[in-house]
């Protein structure tokens, strides 16, 4: 009778150690999902930052560039499909330096791509009259 009763005794203590061993990993578990959401969190944040900085620096080094380079690389990108890409750094750029260049776009030829960025960059919430001043107008004599 003293062994059945100090066996359950001792079932009862592994049992308790057992649930006690499940609390601990089941906090450890969310302890350890909580810090996976935090690292991955900073890890978006960082290359958000990165990002950021590059997007920034590509803004930087395409001002520095005279109007009909930057023109030139619109046109490449426009027949790489990556118009988009120059509305971001075009609504980004000074006004005054976007408009310039945006006057590189004399041409009858020019018309549908300077059409097409007015209009992204209007859609993209920038004021296209601020950039557009002094553009030729597609009626007016080059």
């Amino acid at each position: 009778m003293h062994r059945l009763e100090r066996l359950q005794q001792e079932t009862k203590a592994l049992q308790g150690q057992i649930a006690r061993l499940k609390s601990l990993l089941t906090r450890e578990q969310e302890k350890l999902i909580a810090e996976r959401a935090a690292f991955e969190q900073y890890k978006q944040d960082q290359m958000a930052g990165t990002a950021q900085e590059g997007f920034d620096q590509a803004v930087a080094m395409v001002e520095a560039l005279q109007p009909k380079q930057v023109k030139s690389v619109i046109e490449q990108m426009n027949r790489d499909g990556r118009v988009s890409e120059m509305v971001d750094i075009l609504a980004t750029m000074q006004p005054r330096k976007a408009g310039s260049v945006l006057r590189e776009f004399k041409t009858p030829a020019d018309v549908p791509l300077l059409t097409d960025l007015l209009t992204r960059l209007r859609d993209r919430g920038v004021d296209p009259s601020t950039l557009a001043a002094g553009i030729p107008q597609p009626d007016a004599p080059l």
